[in-house]
């Protein structure tokens, strides 16, 4: 009987240490998996589209969700580096990091003195890095389906402004639980598939970034506060505003259009520099 039981224990023991051994081997391949595709986030979207080494520098506390950036190592005179040029440099940065999850719009403090600039997250760094590994898959495995070798850079840009019109549902409450900002994000629109105009925007930067199209987040004004794209075809800046381009109404109605075509919406002049704004006139 003694015996029995000693061999039973001993079974036990084995299963526990077998499925330890699987759970230790699960969670050792997700994070050389995790680590893998965060370098290549790193490797794409660090200072993608910046028009200044200030904006690229805040691109990468972002990615990264780095709270603190000195930016005394910049060669520039207190006079330059002003508090306004600072906020502006990181608007860029918010706007053009598509793969950008957890923080606002705003950024929190610039000390003049210190030079150090504060940004807050509402995320915290394993979350960020999952919805950002996620997602970035997701783009990849988009482009991989829909994008052929044959297709001009309109076309690309056409079928994947057809795909996110009809895989996102535009949403401005998140119905899952602890998701509601996600619906500003790549993350919410590309895998939860819910969004509003931000989200919408970042996802098609994100889709663009990929296929090599250059593409600006755009902000301004169109009935309420809203936010859509620009990209380069052949040289020229032509606007598109995928979340209005999904609606029964307005189906594909504003897709490679110019400024004067897209009169309905006003641009503000925050989304790069504002010295460098005229430099994405669609005409």
């Amino acid at each position: 009987m003694k015996a029995q039981k000693t061999q039973k224990r001993r079974k036990i023991i084995m299963v526990v240490c077998l499925i330890v051994i699987a759970i230790t081997s699960t969670l050792g391949s997700l994070i050389v998996q995790h680590q893998l595709s965060e370098k290549q986030l790193l490797a794409i979207t660090t200072g993608a589209n910046m028009t200044n080494e200030l904006s690229k520098l805040f691109s990468t506390a972002l990615l990264s969700g780095k709270e603190e950036v000195d930016l005394s190592a910049f060669s520039m005179s207190d006079k330059e580096l002003t508090a306004d040029l600072v906020k502006n440099a990181y608007s860029e940065a918010y706007f053009q990091s598509p793969y950008m999850i957890g923080t606002t719009e705003r950024l929190k403090n610039y000390d003049e003195t210190t030079k150090i600039a504060t940004i807050d997250y509402d995320i915290n760094e394993w979350q960020r890095k999952r919805k950002q590994v996620k997602a970035h898959r997701k783009v990849q495995a988009i482009v991989k389906d829909k994008i052929y070798y044959e297709m001009d850079d309109l076309q690309k840009a056409q079928v994947l402004n057809d795909y996110l019109c009809e895989t996102i549902t535009y949403s401005k409450r998140s119905e899952l639980l602890g998701t509601a900002d996600d619906i500003r994000n790549v993350y919410g629109a590309i895998i939860e598939k819910k969004a509003v105009c931000l989200g919408y925007a970042y996802a098609y930067k994100a889709l663009m970034d990929e296929v090599g199209i250059p593409c600006v987040v755009v902000v301004g004004h169109a009935r309420e506060y809203h936010a859509w794209n620009k990209i380069s075809i052949d040289g020229k800046w032509r606007v598109v505003d995928v979340t209005w381009n999904d609606s029964p109404q307005n189906k594909n109605q504003y897709f490679n259009l110019t400024d004067a075509e897209n009169a309905d919406h006003e641009q503000y002049d925050y989304f790069v520099l504002s010295e460098y704004v005229a430099d994405y006139i669609a005409n």
